[in-house]
């Protein structure tokens, strides 16, 4: 018998029985439970984020004639931008497991149109899910914040 933590999304559901029908409830539970974090996760990073951009933007401004603090500031931001994507990318990988393994808890009955982040309006189907959203988003910001640096450091070495 496989440990719960190895079974593969993809893997062939066994048969239920009496004796697992409390083991699956509570498999099922946990994994709600943890897709509902990861999807609260997400939204702090980017609050916070929002936050850490907004006051290194603002105090950006006060260092307008120190290039090294200009220098300092942006290389701050590219590091936390490329940090906030790679645990974008992470959370989004792992909200797409959970909610493959309920998925695969589902199958393919009626229950499926009415769990709410599995039951996709065809009209709908062919829009990209906003959980892609956020890594894209980390990404422009850290090519945008990267080019931001790379402008501010040429002059500075340009004058060496």
């Amino acid at each position: 018998m496989k440990s719960v933590t190895n079974i593969s999304p993809r893997e062939p559901y066994v048969a239920r029985s009496a004796s697992n029908d409390t083991l699956l409830k509570e498999i099922y539970a946990q994994n709600w439970e943890n897709a509902h974090h990861l999807r609260n996760g997400r939204v702090l990073g980017a609050n916070v984020f929002a936050i850490v951009v907004a006051a290194c933007l603002a105090t950006l401004q006060f260092v307008r004639d120190d290039p090294i603090g200009q220098i300092t500031l942006l290389g701050f931001l590219v590091v936390v931008s490329v940090i906030q994507l790679m645990m974008s990318i992470e959370l989004k990988r792992e909200l797409d497991e959970c909610l493959d393994r309920i998925d695969l808890m589902i199958g393919d009955g009626d229950t499926r149109r009415y769990v709410a982040l599995l039951a996709v309006p065809a009209g709908r189907a062919s829009l990209m899910r906003l959980r892609c959203l956020y890594p894209a988003f980390y990404l422009v910001t850290a090519v945008a914040l990267g080019i931001a640096f790379v402008r501010t450091v040429l002059p500075l070495i340009r004058g060496v």
